[in-house]
């Protein structure tokens, strides 16, 4: 297996150094060191590290939660803070990043090591979930079939391209209206279908349980 690549930010170079030797030990490759937030999102973008190693209060110019918004904006990189010391406000800024952990200095091997691994297996799994999501979401509004996803309060949250034609609506024109039909899951039936040129119709609707944004969900 590849060793994990992870870029350190750290503008006190002994400290920095330290680091390395550390991360080097625990079994992880060292891609670069940048000493500033702008260096690190250069270097972010010339090495494409498994993560960045971000110390928060840097010398001159962006400290580490600006250049963490920065990478977070245009890389998917998670992103571990590490810092001695930071105000309230600091680290209320910290938060809105959402990063993937959090270290304080000093620090011993075994939390640098346990923060990493959770990081990195966290934003795997996240990754996984939205390319699963996306896959499902092509499939479903490729599908020759009419599909509505409902929430448990009946409220459509997706129509696909086929079930606009089939109604003569705009995905806008139904996305978070009520469905308008019973939704029973696990049975089919037959339903008129209600055009909006008032063309009357009827349909077969199959009704299964799934998920949608993290929520139960009907797919009719």
């Amino acid at each position: 297996m590849a060793k994990a690549e992870i870029l350190v930010v750290e503008d006190e170079s002994s400290v920095a150094e330290t680091i390395e030797i550390t991360l080097e030990e625990l079994g992880y490759a060292i891609p670069g060191v940048a000493s500033s937030g702008e260096e690190a999102i250069k270097k972010v973008g010339q090495v494409h590290p498994d993560l960045v190693l971000m110390d928060i209060r840097l010398g001159e110019g962006m400290d580490g939660v600006q250049a963490a918004e920065e990478i977070s904006a245009y890389f998917d990189i998670p992103v571990v803070y590490l810092t001695g010391f930071a105000d309230d406000e600091t680290l209320q800024r910290a938060k809105v990043t959402e990063p993937y952990g959090y270290i304080l200095k000093p620090f011993q091997e075994r939390d640098l090591e346990t923060t990493i691994e959770i990081a990195l297996y966290k934003h795997k799994v996240e990754r996984e979930l939205r390319e699963s999501r996306a896959s499902f979401h092509n499939i479903v509004e490729r599908s020759a079939d009419g599909i509505a996803v409902v929430d448990q309060e009946g409220v459509v949250r997706f129509v696909n391209r086929t079930l606009e034609s089939l109604l003569q609506c705009k995905k806008e024109e139904l996305v978070d209206q009520q469905f308008g039909y019973p939704v029973q899951t696990g049975e089919t039936a037959e339903i008129d279908i209600r055009r909006k040129g008032g063309e009357p119709g009827t349909g077969e609707m199959n009704v299964v349980e799934t998920e949608w944004e993290g929520e139960t969900a009907s797919l009719e």
